[in-house]
């Protein structure tokens, strides 16, 4: 059975190519969004190694779906060992990143009253409201 073609890799590599991709083009805006889905999955603040591989199961993922979506278009030239591959790297790289969702490490009310000196907490009704003066 013919393997599924890889993409290519380019000559010179850009380490931020992802960033620097247009975003007009599908592919790239969902690895964008699944990748910081991911992140936020993760708590937000991720490591390097985190990064590598978050980013490394972001293609892998799309790559898997590619194969899913010739399948289903009845494509002869597909291979399955190749997709078996993909899956078990999946599985491998969510091992290393975890499972379940890390809560978001967000600073105290202390603390942010304690940087924002000018900020001002109202109670109204059962609505709460946090000025800091900054605006969004």
């Amino acid at each position: 059975m013919p393997k599924h073609k890889e993409p290519k890799t380019p000559r010179t590599f850009d380490p931020l190519w992802i960033q620097k991709a247009d975003n007009r083009l599908v592919v790239i805006k969902m690895a964008r969004e699944r990748l910081s889905d991911l992140a936020n999955d993760l708590g937000g603040d991720l490591s390097y190694q985190e990064t590598v591989l978050a980013r490394r199961l972001i293609w892998l993922e799309l790559l898997a779906e590619t194969i899913e979506r010739d399948v289903s278009e009845g494509k002869a030239d597909v291979d399955i060992g190749g997709y078996v591959q993909r899956i078990n790297a999946i599985v491998g790289v969510i091992r290393l990143l975890g499972l379940k969702r890390r809560a978001r490490k967000v600073p105290s009310l202390a603390k942010v009253l304690q940087e924002h000196p000018e900020a001002e907490f109202r109670a109204a009704g059962d609505d709460a409201e946090l000025e800091t003066g900054v605006e969004n």
